[in-house]
């Protein structure tokens, strides 16, 4: 969680010095490869070093988008959006998907996997 507050912290001055996309994408790209790095640990130091490296993009990102969505999302529709984005329904996500895939190792590929269609995607958003 210290990796999430130093992501969180820092990705805000970040993003207003270079734009919003550039950092999502990044941040996103990163989450990726860092949940793919994680497959292939073989210690608890080496997990505990990319948790905490990952963690710092997943601040970034999850702080970024946020700002992002509040300036490209009509007034009447960020309350909802903001729910569909929130902790909640992605915690419900990631229940269903490692009751499906049980063993850490491949949940964490499968997570990776699905960080591929999310940055194909990133790259067509226009910048705020």
């Amino acid at each position: 969680m210290l990796g999430v507050m130093i992501g969180s912290l820092s990705s805000g001055q970040i993003s207003s010095s270079f734009g919003r996309k550039k950092p999502l994408v990044i941040c996103l790209a990163m989450t990726g490869i860092l949940s793919l790095a994680t497959y292939f640990v073989t210690d608890l130091i080496q997990f505990t070093a990319i948790r905490f490296v990952l963690g710092i993009f997943t601040g970034g990102h999850s702080t970024v988008v946020v700002v992002y969505l509040l300036e490209n999302i009509p007034k009447k529709s960020r309350m909802w959006i903001n729910t569909a984005i929130s902790y909640s329904p992605n915690v419900i996500i990631l229940g269903i998907i490692a009751y499906f895939f049980q063993h850490w190792r491949t949940l964490a590929l499968v997570i990776s996997a699905l960080h591929i269609p999310a940055v194909a995607l990133m790259l067509y958003l226009h910048e705020s």
